[in-house]
């Protein structure tokens, strides 16, 4: 298996297992599940911050990003994230709508960043 299909699959299956843990903790109603999706907008969020906020650390994370070596299209990767800001934003949790949205926009800047090099 190529690297290329390795990484749509593991793109795909966890982008599922967040999107069945999100069902069942916001629709639902499973506090637990909740609680993941929650913990994990702002682990994620964070994480994607700091990466993305100092311009040595961001420019690191680009040279790792190859724009030739896109497994998953920016634009399908973006429809999901609007989902996902559109589906908190429905369930009135405006604060994990933000951080969701901050970790697009840090993705969004180390994408740009890769462009440069």
């Amino acid at each position: 298996m190529n690297k290329k299909l390795k990484k749509t699959i593991v793109w795909i299956l966890s982008n599922m297992a967040f999107c069945i843990v999100l069902y069942f903790g916001y629709i639902k109603g499973v506090q637990g599940a909740e609680n993941i999706v929650n913990f994990w907008v702002i682990i994620l969020s964070v994480v994607t911050l700091i990466v993305a906020l100092p311009t040595e650390t961001r420019k690191k994370a680009s040279k790792d990003i190859n724009p030739n070596d896109k497994y998953i299209p920016v634009w399908l990767d973006t429809i999901y994230d609007i989902c996902i800001v559109s589906f908190f934003v429905y369930f009135s949790a405006f604060i994990f709508a933000t951080f969701y949205f901050l970790h697009v926009i840090a993705v969004a800047m180390i994408r740009e960043e890769s462009k440069k090099n």
